[in-house]
């Protein structure tokens, strides 16, 4: 298969997948081109979902537009007017965008609010609510509180017990 155009599928496997107002389970391709779809996992050396949703997306390069994404795994990521839940790229550009969790070796930043940015190189204009002191430090907390909660468990649980 060269091309393909499907509207509906369980597993779509080609060279070119351009799906258009159709819906995907799985999408393996060398590039995935989604308008106005949905697709559960899509992997492919370029994906391009534009007004569309994926919960997984892997690649070479991942450009949503418009569009809601899970997870996203790339070398290359750019989001616009996009929210993705995470991410994990080599360089990430995201743009008027909300992301749950990034992490990248590279990120290029323009009106976004995430969660939390891990990020070697971070440019750009973000309202993280975690930074990466941040993060560990309410793991710390988190962690703290749940021993605290198993402790006074394990003594109640004595008590009734005798």
């Amino acid at each position: 298969m060269a091309d393909t155009n499907p509207t509906e599928a369980q597993t779509v496997t080609a060279e070119t997948v351009n799906l258009e107002s159709g819906s995907a389970y799985v999408i393996k391709a060398g590039a995935a081109h989604l308008h106005q779809s949905s697709a559960s996992t899509v992997y492919a050396k370029e994906v391009d979902l534009r007004e569309s949703a994926a919960g997984w997306a892997e690649g070479d390069l991942v450009r949503t537009d418009l569009s809601a994404l899970g997870f996203a795994k790339a070398e290359t990521l750019a989001v616009d007017q996009s929210a993705v839940g995470a991410v994990r790229a080599h360089t990430a550009a995201l743009s008027n965008a909300a992301a749950g969790v990034v992490v990248a070796d590279q990120a290029h930043l323009n009106h976004v609010r995430t969660l939390v940015l891990v990020a070697r190189e971070a440019g750009g204009t973000v309202q993280a609510l975690l930074d990466g002191r941040g993060a560990v430090l309410a793991g710390l907390a988190a962690g703290a509180a749940l021993g605290l909660v198993w402790l006074l468990g394990s003594r109640l649980g004595r008590r009734s017990t005798e």
